[in-house]
């Protein structure tokens, strides 16, 4: 469970996780109640990836950002997101997603971007911090 914990804290995006490793990782994440945190869930604001066309029509249909579609996608895929920014604007946008839902086609175009890019690069003591690392959700409001 160590390496699984690991695993969950040094992937950043979702996209990152290969699709194999990927329903792995969610299917266990599932089943054991524990869940992926997507600590840079837009991907460290890379327009390439911020910019793929299906999020630009999903936006238009739904009225939104491409960056609030992919945290929508995040959400619905049940990933705990940590969205930063310093913004007020874009940090009041990031929690606007909750008015719509995308259908099981519109999550599986999603699903199906990869671009193979780590945003995150953990040292080895990162990682070992990571894997001991405890959150007191409980006493959090």
């Amino acid at each position: 469970l160590k390496a699984l914990s690991a695993m969950n804290l040094s992937l950043k995006t979702a996209f990152l996780v290969s699709h194999r490793i990927g329903y792995v990782l969610f299917s266990f994440s599932f089943n054991s109640q524990t869940r992926v945190m997507a600590w840079d869930p837009l991907g460290h604001g890379d327009k390439t990836l911020i910019n793929e066309p299906v999020f630009t029509s999903l936006a238009q249909k739904y009225g939104k950002s491409n960056a609030q579609i992919i945290l929508r996608w995040h959400v619905q895929t049940g990933n705990q997101i940590i969205p930063g920014s310093t913004n007020p604007e874009h940090i009041k946008a990031n929690a606007d997603i909750f008015d719509f839902e995308l259908t099981d086609d519109e999550m599986a175009a999603i699903a199906k971007i990869n671009k193979n890019i780590r945003y995150y690069n953990a040292t080895e003591e990162q990682v070992e911090n990571y894997t001991n690392m405890v959150i007191d959700l409980d006493s959090q409001e």
